[in-house]
């Protein structure tokens, strides 16, 4: 963690990015991410070995030329641009920065959302009083496989970003409710068998409430719900369009680290971009965008969805006064919107990946979690 004095000067031709929604942002000591007008983003190189660690990381990606599995991971990552020297005293530079793509530069309504991913979210060189600081943040994390650090989404009906900080997406944790050590009952449905698309455990008769069983499968549900639900959801409906192209993005992912065995990622997130509009119907194509490139994923082919079969949430904007939102006027993003959907999923944050042997179960658990989950919401 690096932390600098107030006065610290912006690079010629950057600002602070508006949009950026984990980690520590520019202003009260820390650098922060900077938005740079040729439409790249610049991400400050931290203190050995964590930003050593991540420059190594892209180096070696973008360097190799051999290995199909490196170059494949290029396209779920933002491209990298090279080093940029910051500003110098005495003519030696006191900063570096990782020059990267900005993957939300020509969205006019940008909607983000940063997921760390991984039961464990700290690494083998961790203390035992980070490891402990680590699983307090976020307990359900060991359940899940993933928690949400941050969400910026323009509100379609209120015509607004607005955003969801750190303590709304950690509110919903085990300790808030009350579980006993037994199930009051022989009558619990299977965990996996709840998952289902239809919850059948919602419906018990006697104290849900004090079933783990029950209490997981309802954690599961309220993250999936205001988590994920919230992020998708434009007017009274989510867009299923979207999910079924980040789902198709998120498999892609999973492909990959089924088949490496050379790195172990920790406190390393998965960044959802779209861009906003409130109908399926607005465009004829969605735009995934991959590697620099644009591949298109028909609607009407590829995507069927049944809108009188969309759940009406518009309870959720009764949250949006609560602890940990904040709705902002001014914020935008000033690049040209596409007349097309535009939706992505990259992962980002490299300071904790090492080297490995072994297949990434930490981070396959929650992307699979991750996956089913969004797979329910199209089932709502």
């Amino acid at each position: 963690m690096s932390k600098f004095s107030n006065s610290l000067q912006l690079l010629p031709g950057t600002k602070p990015l508006s949009t950026q929604v984990g980690g520590h942002k520019y202003g009260d000591g820390h650098i922060g991410c900077l938005e740079v007008n040729d439409g790249t983003i610049l991400k400050h190189i931290q203190c050995p070995p964590y930003g050593q660690r991540e420059l190594d990381f892209y180096e070696e990606i973008f360097k190799s030329t051999d290995d199909k599995s490196l170059i494949e991971l290029r396209s779920f990552v933002p491209e990298f641009h090279g080093v940029i020297p910051g500003e110098t005293n005495n003519g030696v530079s006191k900063h570096q920065y990782l020059k990267l793509e900005n993957l939300i530069k020509k969205l006019s309504k940008p909607c983000v959302l940063d997921v760390k991913m991984g039961r464990k979210t700290y690494d083998p060189e961790a203390s035992p009083e980070k490891v402990a600081s680590q699983i307090a943040k976020f307990p359900p994390a060991l359940q899940l496989g993933y928690q949400f650090t941050g969400m910026l989404k323009f509100d379609i009906d209120k015509d607004k970003m607005v955003y969801y900080d750190k303590h709304f997406c950690r509110k919903f944790t085990v300790k808030t409710m009350k579980i006993n050590d037994k199930c009051p009952t022989d009558k619990c449905i299977h965990i996996d068998k709840c998952m289902s698309v239809t919850y059948p455990c919602l419906h018990r008769t006697y104290n849900s409430y004090q079933c783990p069983t029950f209490l997981y499968i309802l954690l599961n549900i309220i993250i999936s719900f205001l988590g994920l639900g919230e992020f998708f959801r434009q007017g009274k409906h989510y867009r299923k369009d979207y999910i079924l192209a980040v789902i198709d993005k998120l498999k892609s992912i999973e492909t990959w680290f089924l088949n490496q065995k050379k790195y172990a990622f920790y406190a390393s997130s998965l960044l959802f971009v779209y861009n906003a509009s409130i109908d399926s119907t607005d465009t004829h194509d969605i735009v995934l965008c991959s590697e620099g490139k644009k591949e298109k994923l028909d609607s009407e082919e590829n995507q069927t969805i049944d809108k009188e079969s969309e759940s009406d949430i518009n309870k959720t904007d009764d949250r949006l006064s609560e602890e940990g939102i904040v709705e902002t006027e001014n914020m935008s993003c000033n690049h040209t919107n596409p007349e097309r959907g535009f939706v992505d999923v990259r992962m980002i944050d490299f300071t904790h990946v090492f080297p490995s042997e072994d297949r990434d179960e930490n981070y396959i658990f929650g992307l699979q979690n991750l996956i089913k989950h969004l797979q329910s919401l199209l089932e709502m």
